[in-house]
């Protein structure tokens, strides 16, 4: 990959032929150039992959605004489009929503002040939001958090831009969020109607819980078949906002069900297209 506009491209492959691989080797690698769900890829890397040196300089790497690969950048726009596949680098950046998406529950939200990218937690880095990773020696992120600076490969997927740190040396310092006072704890398991209801194509489920430990927040049709797993970790104590994206599916009543430990809840809301 280089620095420039349409210098770089992902290499998806077999372990056996990309594992040697190291930051800084310069190497000639064959394959098929296709477009992944909307991500360009070079694959069915041959093998074996020739490499001509070793420990080079590697390429500069630009500096960019989290909002140059926001919401609003749709697939091929002519701004974002130009760096997938390429190193860049978020100066500043603050951790604004440690779950935004029900689609990968270890995607997170960074912004830099000019609004918010999606980060991926594909690499090998210590950080993560997911509050079960702590018991892998993790460090969970929260909403304030800070990094001097975040940098990590362009990439593309569920119709959004997204942002992936390699490992640990893609991030800067980091920096405990300061808040006033620590949120109060619910003191009721509880599941709220959700909002809103009828909705088209999403709405939003809260719920609370009061025990540490692992939940499962799921939906299912008139007929009992699941059809999605929203939430399916250990989470802490507290309030929880879940957004429910249907537009795959066929309108009706569905009912989702949250569960902690023995206790459950179930409530119906109707999905109307």
């Amino acid at each position: 990959a280089g620095h420039t506009p349409w210098s770089g491209i992902w290499i998806t492959g077999p372990d056996s032929v990309l594992a040697g691989l190291r930051k800084g080797d310069s190497v000639t690698v064959t394959g098929s150039v296709t477009e992944d769900n909307n991500v360009t890829k070079l694959i069915n890397v041959q093998s074996p992959m020739v490499v001509h040196s070793t420990a080079n300089a590697q390429p500069m790497i630009m500096d960019m605004q989290t909002a140059m690969f926001g919401a609003n950048a749709a697939n091929g726009d002519a701004i974002a489009e130009p760096w997938e596949g390429i190193v860049v680098r978020f100066n500043n950046v603050t951790v604004v929503d440690v779950y935004p998406t029900f689609a990968d529950q270890t995607e997170y939200l960074l912004d830099d002040g000019s609004g918010p990218v999606l980060v991926r937690r594909d690499g090998m880095s210590r950080y993560s939001n997911v509050p079960g990773d702590t018991m892998n020696g993790k460090t969970l992120i929260h909403v304030g958090d800070t990094f001097s600076w975040v940098q990590g490969v362009v990439y593309f997927s569920f119709n959004r831009y997204k942002f992936v740190p390699r490992g640990d040396g893609d991030f800067g310092t980091f920096t405990v969020g300061v808040t006033d006072e620590p949120a109060a704890l619910p003191e009721q398991f509880s599941l709220a109607q959700n909002y809103p209801n009828p909705f088209n194509p999403s709405t939003d489920i809260r719920y609370r819980i009061v025990t540490p430990g692992f939940v499962s927040l799921k939906v299912f049709n008139i007929l009992g078949q699941e059809v999605a797993t929203l939430v399916n970790q250990h989470q802490p104590a507290g309030e929880f906002t879940v957004r429910f994206d249907a537009r795959r599916l066929s309108s009706g009543v569905y009912f989702y069900r949250v569960q902690n430990g023995m206790q459950a809840l179930v409530k119906k809301m109707m999905f109307v297209k």
